[in-house]
């Protein structure tokens, strides 16, 4: 779980699109983002829409290759 988030945070995205495709605040992406909130105090529910999110990327990118 926590390596598909840092994957997600680290990409060339900004945390209110992010937000918008996730529904978790753009607050909580950026301090994710800043390092002012550990990836291990997220919430079961927000680090699986960060997941699924990294997931769906992903997915989206095997299909253009």
């Amino acid at each position: 779980m926590r390596k598909h988030i840092e994957a997600l945070l680290k990409r060339n995205i900004s945390s209110n699109s992010i937000a918008t495709h996730t529904g978790v605040s753009q607050a909580i992406i950026s301090k994710l983002r800043n390092g002012k909130r550990p990836i291990k105090n997220l919430t079961i529910e927000t680090g699986e829409k960060l997941v699924r999110y990294e997931k769906e990327l992903e997915r989206i990118e095997n299909k253009i290759e």
